[in-house]
């Protein structure tokens, strides 16, 4: 039993993993210190929140449009979020996973 569960969490691993909510910029859907499961999975559409490396960070924005250059990213809390209206699109490689239910 034991080996299963090992190799069912390293399989569930590699397709999602938890995330947990730094800042206020996603509020009020998504809190401070709040836990979310992204998946690695599928591709990410207008509307998303999704979860993508910025310089060192990994950052939870939501998707609004697409660019050329890759994604338009803001916060839901637009007083207290830096996002693409700070730093631009956001290059589609840089998408690490998008929110899973």
């Amino acid at each position: 039993m034991t080996v299963v569960a090992v190799v069912i969490t390293g399989l569930a691993l590699m397709v999602s993993w938890p995330y947990r909510v730094s800042g206020n910029s996603m509020e009020p859907n998504f809190h401070n210190g709040q836990w979310l499961v992204i998946n690695r999975i599928g591709k990410p559409k207008i509307g998303d929140v999704v979860v993508f490396k910025y310089g060192n960070a990994d950052l939870l924005k939501r998707i609004i449009r697409p660019e050329e250059e890759g994604w338009w990213v803001e916060g839901d809390n637009k007083e207290f979020s830096t996002d693409s209206r700070s730093f631009g699109p956001v290059p589609k490689s840089a998408i690490i996973g998008k929110l899973g239910l």
